[in-house]
């Protein structure tokens, strides 16, 4: 089992590169920062391997920060950067649902590419509940080279980690070790995720796009739309013009 250590920390976006004080043998394979929405709040964790032994988890004490700037400042630069970063990924689709700010037209196919039909439920018959958003989230997978970034939602006790996949994330060997990462984190207790949604942006190459689905496939994940996070749920497929959705359990 792969081991995760968490800190609260202030930091801004360069300074999240920062090196760990572990022993020899432990090794940081990624880290995910965490921004809580409600308490502007910055926490990391960190997954971690011992080399020689496989993955497990590291000593009860946690990693200390090597940083040339402190400051409450730097907590709050780091919250905002994140939150931006994320948000800029939403699409009208996911900002209606989950941010409650848009109007919602329900779409009936799950096809990549499909066009609207012309038979879309009124808006007046879905509405969303906002304030879903639990936390927005930054991964760094370093031994894939990558950055991966996402979302925690939740309705009552079902917690959902949505992350997004461009051609910058699905690319090379680095696409295993991110997704090993996402499973680890989503599963940790403060993120505890009982499901994880991909995100596959369509406007991808279509080479690159369907592998990523077929890996994604040999994993679990399956095709699913958004019908469940609005009230009541949808009769008709909520789908993204931008993200195609598959969802695993965790």
């Amino acid at each position: 089992m792969a081991g995760i250590s968490s800190i609260n920390q202030s930091s801004n976006n360069s300074n999240r590169q920062q090196k760990f004080e572990w022993s020899p043998q432990t090794k940081v394979l990624a880290s995910c920062y965490s921004v809580n929405p409600r308490t502007t709040s910055l926490s990391s964790f960190h997954y971690c391997t011992t080399i020689g032994t496989g993955p497990k988890f590291p000593a009860s004490s946690p990693p200390q920060f090597r940083s040339s700037r402190k400051g409450p400042g730097f907590n709050g630069e780091a919250v905002h950067t994140i939150t931006e970063e994320c948000e800029r990924l939403f699409c009208d689709t996911l900002w209606t649902v989950f941010l409650g700010e848009r109007p919602l037209v329900p779409q009936q196919s799950l096809v990549i590419g499909a066009v609207p039909n012309g038979k879309n439920a009124s808006v007046s018959e879905t509405r969303t509940t906002p304030g879903r958003i639990q936390n927005f989230i930054e991964v760094w997978d370093y031994a894939g080279d990558t950055i991966y970034r996402g979302f925690v939602a939740a309705d009552g006790d079902r917690r959902t980690l949505f992350v997004f996949f461009d051609s910058h994330t699905v690319a090379g060997q680095g696409f295993k070790s991110g997704l090993m990462a996402l499973f680890e984190i989503a599963s940790i207790p403060e993120i505890d995720c009982t499901e994880m949604v991909a995100c596959i942006d369509r406007s991808m190459d279509p080479a690159v796009r369907d592998a990523a689905i077929r890996n994604l496939g040999w994993v679990g994940f399956e095709l699913s739309s958004l019908n469940d996070w609005v009230v009541p749920p949808a009769n008709e497929a909520i789908i993204s013009k931008k993200w195609l959705l598959m969802t695993v359990e965790t």
